[in-house]
């Protein structure tokens, strides 16, 4: 079971959901990793944490199914992306793209992340679920220069640890 408020989360608390564990729900990935996901999932609607995602994993989700010629993964991702239960799904705006500009402009990061982890911020998101393990390295850059704090990272295959308990 996933405990989310031992991660700090409670009723109202928003987390990020980067692509992978996306498409770990949606495509080829090891059964550890799917159940944590949906696991996570859980413990959200239980606890009533929300969850949100950048519009690009849209984009990042079918771009595997589709350059695999998977017609039938690709249909199964449109339906996890469009899933009232699932992560709402934030738009591309401007103070999202000057997030990511400014994110950008101070650290090294790629463009994808900077979009995700700025929707993260501009959404007030207190995590992001990735297993990025770089997003927690920004993370902790960030606080070691004293500057705005980015939300806490939520690494699945760290999490798959609390299926255990």
């Amino acid at each position: 079971m996933i405990d989310l408020a031992a991660l700090g989360l409670e009723a109202g608390s928003l987390v990020l959901v980067d692509s992978g564990p996306l498409i770990y729900l949606s495509g080829p990935s090891t059964a550890r990793r799917k159940e944590t996901v949906e696991a996570v999932f859980r413990a959200a609607k239980a606890g009533g944490v929300d969850l949100v995602a950048s519009t690009l994993v849209w984009t990042e989700v079918l771009r595997g199914c589709l350059g695999s010629g998977d017609r039938g993964a690709a249909e199964a991702a449109r339906r996890l992306l469009s899933d009232p239960a699932g992560p709402r799904l934030e738009t591309l705006d401007v103070a999202v793209a000057e997030e990511a500009a400014a994110l950008l402009a101070s650290r090294r990061i790629e463009l994808a992340d900077a979009i995700h982890i700025a929707t993260a911020i501009v959404a007030g998101a207190q995590a992001m679920l990735t297993n990025d393990e770089a997003w927690r390295d920004l993370a902790r850059d960030a606080e070691k220069k004293g500057g705005r704090g980015l939300p806490r990272v939520l690494l699945v295959d760290e999490l798959a640890f609390m299926l255990d308990d």
